[in-house]
């Protein structure tokens, strides 16, 4: 962990879909093992659901960033308690690692970048900035394109349903169309759940 980092650390502000990324632990690597710095990562949660994978990912990435030169550890936190967290951790002498791409909101449809927040924010605090690995756009397109199938899928879902529910009132009457109706309409409730658990990106 962190307290038994006895030498000035790297803090790594790292995006939740980097975690376990082994270009950029071998990048870390470099850069800590250069300034002979241990590494800590701050891996920012956004989805709670998914950090036991998240948590298994930074194991084999905390395993290819360190050596026996460089002491690795890492914390997952939600992505909204970042500030306090770092500092809190934040020591003289501490360097802090983020993405060229990574930004803060600031307001109603305002952001601002990482590294000129910490500087207003921190007072002025050491920041390295690397840049390629995060590509918050192909997260945000991916997020699009989950939400665009999955709103399909539930029209045809509903639709479908729809129109067996229509040919059941031409074909079968009395108890038994109550029956069959309300069967249909837990299939349909039960079809419209399970298309709502996909797993999203």
């Amino acid at each position: 962990m962190d307290s038994d980092m006895t030498r000035k650390k790297m803090i790594v502000l790292l995006p939740e879909n980097l975690a376990g990324s082994s270009d950029l632990a071998r990048h870390i690597h470099r850069m800590a093992a250069m300034e002979q710095r241990d590494v800590l990562y701050l891996t920012l949660i956004e989805n709670q659901e998914r950090k036991p994978s998240i948590q298994r990912s930074m194991t084999t990435m905390n395993a290819l960033t360190a050596s026996n030169k460089v002491m690795v550890a890492a914390k997952l936190i939600q992505k909204s308690d970042w500030l306090q967290v770092l500092k809190n951790l934040l020591q003289p002498g501490d360097l802090i690692v983020c993405h060229d791409e990574q930004s803060v909101e600031t307001g109603f449809a305002r952001a601002t970048s990482v590294r000129s927040f910490l500087k207003e924010t921190l007072n002025n605090p050491p920041v390295r900035v690397i840049s390629g690995y995060y590509r918050p756009w192909q997260i945000q397109l991916g997020q699009w394109v989950f939400n665009l199938l999955f709103w399909v899928g539930c029209l045809t879902i509903m639709a479908l349903f729809t129109f067996l529910e229509i040919q059941l009132d031409g074909a079968v009457q009395g108890l038994s169309h109550t029956i069959l109706f309300c069967l249909l309409l837990v299939m349909e409730f039960g079809t419209v759940l399970l298309w709502s658990r996909l797993p999203h990106p």
